[in-house]
């Protein structure tokens, strides 16, 4: 059973890790689904045409499109990353978890894997810089317009599966 759109269960609830605005502007693509966007919250600055929220369950709903994934750290990360492998046109954010296997399988598969020059100081649900997270970040583009735009971005070092 899914439980929310988090990225770490710390005692007491969850937290939401939003990606901050600058992430998008050095990318510089438009999107056509954002397929984990939060509840309730409204991130003008995500450029995607539709947000499909754990409601509308992105997971499971129809994909088109270029689609922007920062999915929820919740367990399932493989299952959201098989899906956007098999759609073929978009960039996943997540954890540079490079010792376990959905990390390994999906790196794999990717057109372009980006390790980011610095951890990310994602947005809270409060709006406001988190510190510096514990663990790097990683993006995984599929599809070679996304990966062209990762690699050209400067937010760090990749490598690409035959491009």
């Amino acid at each position: 059973m899914r439980t929310g759109f988090t990225h770490e269960h710390p005692v007491g609830g969850a937290i939401d890790w939003y990606t901050p605005p600058e992430v998008f502007e050095k990318i510089g693509l438009k999107y056509d689904m954002d397929v984990a966007y939060p509840m309730d919250k409204k991130l003008p600055w995500i450029p995607a045409t539709k947000k499909l929220t754990i409601r509308e369950d992105g997971l499971t709903a129809k994909w088109k499109g270029r689609i922007w994934m920062n999915p929820p750290y919740n367990g399932e990360i493989h299952k959201w990353l098989d899906r956007l492998a098999t759609h073929g046109n978009g960039i996943a954010l997540v954890w540079a978890r490079t010792d376990l296997i959905w990390f390994q399988t999906y790196a794999a598969k990717a057109d372009y894997v980006l390790f980011t020059r610095s951890r990310i100081c994602f947005i809270n649900q409060d709006m406001k810089r988190m510190a510096r997270p514990a663990s790097g970040s990683v993006f995984m583009a599929f599809g070679d317009e996304n990966a062209k735009s990762l690699m050209i971005s400067g937010l760090g070092i990749g490598f690409n599966n035959g491009l």
